[in-house]
């Protein structure tokens, strides 16, 4: 197998880094070492051009895999951001000052340690619960062998995991054997109401000095704010994980899991509600929620009713997200008109969006798996945010005329499932039903004659599936007509009462699907046809059926139109707009 290798050019010179590396930062990292000019630069991005002409910019690792496999070398172009401007008596550290300035919000703050060895941070939070990343304390068996310190000469306070343990992907929440005996020690409150943006100042602690995690605080900017995580950027490492994150006013705003870092991410405290509301409860648990739970806007439900009934229904519609997975596209086929519409927080990739018969459904996502968003698009846009039983990432969606969204697969904590739910629009309110016979990653959904079809995805192991089940009498079932081949993240168009149009998706983790399948499912039988051009990952968003004419995004907001008469896919690139 031939070595992928990558070439970058900046400012008309050229630098071979050798072989490709497996992610953004390891590829940031290389850059910055081939190149030692843009050690000083805030944030580089790195694009290329493909055959059309087009600069794509590399934004995930997924988008970076994908674009060395149709280029070997691949030639990167890197353009730069701001250059920081230092004053020299700041060149080799961030701005700092003495903890005293900031001494009663880091007064609660604890070393965690391990067989005397100083492993990560904590916080003395709500209820005097011990709270921390999972990476510190990943166990409750590494919790008994840990004990907290306040100061380097102060008493030392063992964990009680078997009072309260609370873990998950990113933050541990833990009880103290004595937490009576932290009366000395304000506790650090969570507010769910905090909102931090792009930009702002934060203070986090410096890297420890004198073996004193606490000797001094940074103050940094946010680079970027993306649904549960804190991105900022450090000229110097920051302090251990577990490591407080204030804004400017000094409240807790984040949690830091990464571990004495230049590029640095936290964990946002407004979103640990949603993390932990899915873990079993206890009583402790359940108190500690309760004060961090967000409240509901007086009269939600009434609104929410009253905008269900009165609210025309939203014909000729079809929905995606940009690129950037910041707004909604709402494409009006009759009008030619695209309207955008800005989401509370960004998606991630993983999303998936369902028309309703008065707006859509918006649903989970890399960045957000443990939301969803009901929206009403008539006069005026209304959305309602909906607690979900369970992440969801990388699922698909549909809405079906018995008044339920069917929630199908995806992964929960990189775990493919089979569990599905089904959500009342009318009653907000969630069933689980028969669990699918196979775990499906980016599985496809398509509704015929009433009944409701899942098509291929993919296993715990990335291996494509070419599997089709139906669900039949409440029970899923897998049909003996298989699809030609293992795709995940396809579309299914349903082009008449048997036939389905399988288009889109990709093979092998990151190959694009060229071909068409269109399968008879009552004769079982299929033929084989070219797109002509990538359709990309097609699942995340439903199908809309207009006239002839059937429409739908793809995951990069590209809008794909199916003509019924010649059965000619288009695909257009950028945001559709007619001259009437």
């Amino acid at each position: 197998m031939t070595e992928k290798r990558i070439k970058l050019k900046y400012n008309d010179e050229t630098y071979c880094i050798g072989a490709a590396p497996h992610s953004l930062e390891e590829l940031n990292r290389l850059a910055r070492s081939a190149i030692p000019s843009l050690q000083s630069i805030s944030h580089l991005t790195f694009y290329y051009s493909d055959q059309d002409g087009d600069n794509i910019i590399i934004t995930t690792a997924e988008g970076l895999i994908e674009a060395l496999e149709h280029h070997n070398p691949l030639k990167l172009s890197i353009k730069s951001g701001t250059k920081i401007r230092l004053r020299e008596q700041q060149k080799l550290s961030d701005p700092s000052f003495h903890i005293r300035s900031c001494y009663n919000c880091l007064k609660a703050v604890f070393s965690i340690i391990i067989s005397n060895r100083v492993v990560g941070l904590g916080i003395v939070t709500n209820n005097r619960l011990a709270l921390t990343t999972s990476k510190v304390l990943p166990t409750p068996e590494v919790a008994k062998n840990a004990y907290a310190m306040f100061d380097k000469q102060g008493f030392q306070f063992d964990f009680d995991p078997s009072q309260l343990w609370a873990c998950t992907n990113d933050i541990t929440l833990v009880s103290f054997l004595a937490p009576y005996s932290l009366s000395d020690f304000q506790p650090i409150g969570i507010s769910p109401f905090l909102t931090p943006k792009d930009g702002d100042k934060v203070y986090t602690l410096d890297l420890p000095k004198e073996n004193d995690p606490k000797s001094s605080i940074k103050v940094l900017e946010l680079k970027e704010v993306v649904g549960p995580k804190l991105f900022y950027d450090s000229r110097s490492p920051c302090g251990p994980s577990g490591s407080p994150v204030f804004d400017s006013e000094w409240r807790l705003i984040g949690i830091q899991t990464s571990q004495c870092d230049l590029r640095n991410e936290a964990v946002r405290c407004s979103e640990l509600y949603d993390m932990f509301r899915l873990l079993p409860r206890t009583s402790i648990l359940s108190e500690f929620l309760q004060q961090i739970q967000p409240q509901r806007p007086p009269q939600e439900a009434e609104i929410y009713q009253n905008l269900l009934e009165n609210t025309p229904l939203v014909l000729d519609s079809v929905y995606g997200v940009v690129a950037s997975k910041d707004s909604f596209i709402h494409f009006q086929t009759s009008t030619k008109q695209t309207n955008f519409i800005p989401l509370e927080e960004k998606l991630g990739d993983g999303f998936s969006i369902c028309p309703l018969p008065f707006g859509a459904c918006i649903s989970g996502g890399k960045a957000a798996p443990r939301r969803a968003w009901i929206y009403f698009l008539g006069s005026e846009v209304n959305f309602f945010r909906i607690d979900t039983p369970a992440p969801f990432f990388t699922h698909s969606s549909i809405y079906l005329d018995d008044g339920f969204i069917y929630f199908i697969g995806g992964r929960n904590d990189n775990i493919v499932q089979r569990e599905c739910h089904k959500f009342n629009v009318k009653e907000r309110s969630w069933d689980k039903i028969d669990s699918l016979r196979a775990g499906r990653s980016y599985p496809s959904l398509c509704e015929m004659n009433r009944t409701l079809y899942v098509f291929g995805g993919a296993d715990q192991v990335h291996n494509e599936l070419n599997s089709i089940e139906k669900l039949e009498r409440n029970r899923w079932v897998i049909m003996d007509i298989m699809m030609p081949a293992g795709l995940h993240g396809v579309c299914a168009l349903p082009v008449d009462g048997a036939r389905v149009l399988i288009c889109g998706g990709k093979f092998d983790r990151t190959k694009s699907n060229m071909k068409l399948y269109r399968l008879d499912l009552s004769r079982a039988t299929f033929s084989v046809l070219t797109a002509g051009s990538k359709l990309g990952i097609m699942s995340c968003c439903y199908p809309s059926f207009q006239r002839d004419n059937i429409y739908v995004y793809n995951q990069n907001g590209e809008l794909i139109e199916y003509v019924s008469q010649t059965g000619e896919l288009k695909k257009y690139k950028k945001p559709i707009i007619f001259d009437i």
